[in-house]
């Protein structure tokens, strides 16, 4: 049965080559597989696995965030004043907080079900904040 057969050489090779390409270091790509898979070891992996893990790493895997919903929290970002210096959105606020609602350390490696609550979670942040204003 391929999906209890291990990990092959050639797969290993291919996600730390996508690792690399993407500029993950090991423990992100560890906590992403552990994220995809509930396994801590890249060795651990079955095909299937590997295949899911190649899959979220090229950027071919469907059920992944699309576009449109990060670009929906960029915006969000905005409205909630979570930028930088540039007033564009900080990454680095929106995944600490991404992180914080689903346990996923890179919005890139949401599904769309996180992604949604994430989402969720902003929009009810900014219409309290809103509300907030409107009666202070």
């Amino acid at each position: 049965m391929i999906s209890m057969t291990k990990i092959t050489t050639a797969q290993c090779r291919k996600i730390h080559a996508l690792a690399r390409e993407r500029g993950i270091d090991s423990d992100t790509l560890h906590a992403h597989i552990y994220s995809l898979t509930n396994k801590e070891s890249l060795k651990n992996l079955s095909i299937a696995e590997a295949i899911k893990v190649i899959d979220s790493l090229s950027g071919t895997d469907t059920s992944r965030v699309t576009y449109r919903q990060k670009d929906f929290m960029f915006k969000l970002c905005i409205k909630l004043n979570w930028t930088d210096e540039n007033g564009n959105a900080d990454n680095k606020t929106l995944r600490s907080f991404a992180k914080n609602q689903t346990g996923v350390p890179d919005i890139n490696w949401l599904t769309k079900k996180q992604a949604s609550k994430v989402i969720e979670a902003m929009k009810a942040i900014y219409e309290k904040d809103r509300r907030k204003k409107d009666n202070g």
